[in-house]
């Protein structure tokens, strides 16, 4: 005789799959946060180095290109592969 799968399975499998869908979108969020506030926390950084009238031109031409690099989307997207690559489970 075979065993299908009655009506309380079916239940606890749907609410089972809800509150691991809400994990992963919470730990999801939780980490573009950090993500987002790190960027924010480097413009910073970059805004403050700008304004030192000390700078010379060829820094300052060294640190545009560094902010153009960051800020790019593709730097975003490599970062968050290799973030995600950091956060697996071996």
């Amino acid at each position: 005789m075979g065993h299908g799968m009655g009506p309380f399975e079916f239940v606890a499998l749907i609410i089972i799959g809800g509150f691991v869908t809400r994990i992963i979108t919470s730990w999801i969020n939780v980490k573009q946060g950090n993500a987002n506030q790190k960027i924010q926390e480097l413009e910073q950084r970059i805004a403050q180095l700008e304004s030192r009238p000390a700078l010379t031109p060829g820094v300052q031409e060294r640190l545009k290109v560094l902010e153009d690099i960051v800020t790019s989307d593709d730097f975003e997207l490599q970062r968050k592969f290799r973030q995600l690559s950091k956060d697996e489970i071996p």
